[in-house]
């Protein structure tokens, strides 16, 4: 999908990626690399902006692997307390996304300024730009938590993980693509933001799942 975009010339803001993570061995992580760069490169040739998700051990091997037309703009974690554990050892409560950006791309820390950092910045007296942690804590979806929110989705991530990387990359009316839309977390959030959204997933319960989220 991301390489029949790019042969008809469709430029977006942003791209999110949240593939298969694979298993956290060797293997796993050897796998998760070979799927990964391909998908990289292809978003990168429609975007200016790509996000993409995965374990940390996993994703850290990308950093050394992106390419060239981007660059590492920010490691971001989803800190979450609420991480069931069968383990004696750590309990597992991150996941890790990279925010790869085009020298040139924009971005956008005012869209999480105060009316009082707002007013600061016209005056240009705002000393340090108000943008967010690169950590976000927000307890995963389960039980009762967000119930509204949830699609029965397994791998669903809240909309409050996803609405940073968008806001920070996007202007209303700009174009985001996830062709790994999973439940359709992005398309959601895309479009409260006022933004336009192309999904796409190879599991067709995850499609069925989006297309009965975005259009009720």
């Amino acid at each position: 999908m991301l390489n029949r975009l790019a042969e008809q010339g469709i430029r977006a803001a942003t791209v999110v990626l949240d593939p298969w993570y694979r298993d956290k061995d060797a293997r796993g992580r050897a796998v998760y690399l070979t799927e990964t760069v391909p998908l990289l490169e292809a978003a990168s040739r429609v975007a200016d902006h790509v996000f993409i998700w995965g374990f940390p051990e996993a994703v850290a091997r990308l950093i050394d692997h992106t390419p060239s037309s981007v660059k590492l703009e920010g490691w971001l974690t989803w800190y979450f307390k609420n991480a069931p554990s069968r383990s004696k050892s750590w309990r597992p409560s991150q996941q890790a996304c990279l925010h790869l950006r085009r020298p040139d791309a924009k971005m956008y820390p005012e869209h999480f300024y105060a009316e009082r950092h707002r007013e600061a910045a016209k005056h240009n007296r705002l000393e340090f730009k108000m943008t967010p942690f690169s950590v976000f804590e927000e307890a995963l979806l389960s039980g009762f938590i967000k119930r509204s929110e949830q699609t029965g989705f397994r791998w669903q991530k809240p909309e409050s993980v996803i609405a940073p990387l968008l806001r920070m990359t996007t202007r209303p009316g700009d174009l985001v693509i996830d062709p790994t839309a999973g439940s359709g977390t992005t398309g959601a959030v895309a479009i409260k933001l006022g933004c336009a959204a192309i999904l796409s997933d190879a599991n067709a319960t995850a499609l069925k799942t989006a297309q009965k989220r975005l259009h009720g």
